[in-house]
């Protein structure tokens, strides 16, 4: 009777129980270039964008090296099939894989009881999307992946820069001051505390236990619950679609509103601005555009920037990622 392959691999290469960081040191050596160094799309590919025409589909590579009578199987996303690497093979991401923090993330087993051991290689891309100019009304943002992302202050004035793979950039600056966009009121604590009572002199002092919070009132308690009911249910909506879209969508709304789209970046410490701040490779500035910026918390990234933007002269809307907005810190004038 032989030896099931995955049996002979869970003996020899990993320990199952043991923590995640080392089992993924222990798969390490298997991947080039090895989890944790940056990798990004093929210099190649990269040159030769001209001839393809979703940027999405532009490719990486890594080459998986199990040892000689072994097998590794790689999960790239749920909904593709797995691949089973036996032999030395060179195996390709595409760009749209690439998660909101710009990982190339797989989950590796190394036998069939093998849990997975999540493997991840950061790169330089996030994903971008716009939607061009008139396009609104068919609601079907363009994803494309970002290049590079680069910050600086020139003559006192904090910049971003955008590149897209496309060679398209996206040149974003700051104001002078950040200005919250109006903010949405605090939601209530559920206890409140008791100020301690003055001691009489001569009086001993007595420890004060957690009696010292006080419940809300029944009405108060209510409004509590009713906001968080919202936006316990705004979070699902928003989780949903993003799970159907893989990102979120631009919305119209209805026309009496201030603004005809919806916002992405929603108001809580979110800061505004108005679109001439931000030019599209060599179109004019923003119209009478107007824009929301975060200084972090980015989707799992929340040392990321965010920026959004509605009627520029090119495009309808864009939204992305910046993940360079933290070197703003270190930058010299």
């Amino acid at each position: 009777m032989t030896t099931p392959i995955g049996t002979l691999v869970a003996s020899t290469l990993i320990n199952f129980s043991a923590p995640a960081t080392e089992r993924s040191k222990a798969l390490s050596p298997y991947f080039e270039p090895p989890p944790g160094t940056t990798i990004t799309a093929d210099r190649h590919q990269l040159s030769n964008f001209g001839r393809r025409g979703d940027p999405m589909s532009l490719r990486g590579f890594i080459k998986v090296v199990p040892p000689k009578g072994h097998c590794l199987t790689i999960t790239k996303h749920p909904d593709l099939p797995d691949i089973r690497v036996c032999q030395p093979q060179t195996v390709a991401f595409e760009l749209r894989e690439v998660d909101d923090a710009g990982r190339v993330v797989w989950s590796v087993k190394s036998a069939t009881e093998d849990p997975g051991t999540e493997l991840t290689w950061p790169t330089p891309h996030r994903i971008a999307q716009y939607i061009p100019a008139g396009d609104l009304e068919r609601n079907s943002p363009v994803f494309v992946p970002l290049m590079s992302c680069k910050a600086s202050i020139v003559r006192g004035e904090r910049v971003i820069r955008l590149t897209l793979v496309t060679g398209e950039e996206w040149v974003v600056r700051l104001p002078p001051k950040d200005v919250l966009v109006p903010q949405p009121k605090p939601v209530p604590k559920l206890f409140i505390q008791r100020q301690p009572k003055k001691l009489i002199a001569g009086q001993k002092d007595v420890q004060q236990d957690d009696d010292d919070e006080e419940e809300l009132s029944e009405e108060e308690a209510a409004k509590l619950a009713e906001s968080k009911k919202k936006e316990q249910a705004q979070a699902e909506s928003m989780k949903e679609e993003t799970k159907q879209s893989g990102f979120l969508k631009f919305k119209r709304l209805e026309k009496d509103t201030e603004s005809i789209y919806n916002w992405n970046i929603q108001n809580r410490y979110a800061f505004g601005m108005k679109a001439d701040q931000v030019r599209i490779g060599d179109a004019p500035k923003g119209l009478n555009g107007e824009c929301r910026y975060r200084l972090s918390g980015a989707p799992l990234e929340r040392d990321s920037g965010l920026i959004e933007c509605h009627s520029l002269d090119k495009y309808d809307a864009i939204f992305a990622a910046i993940p360079c907005i933290k070197d703003l810190a270190q930058a010299k004038p």
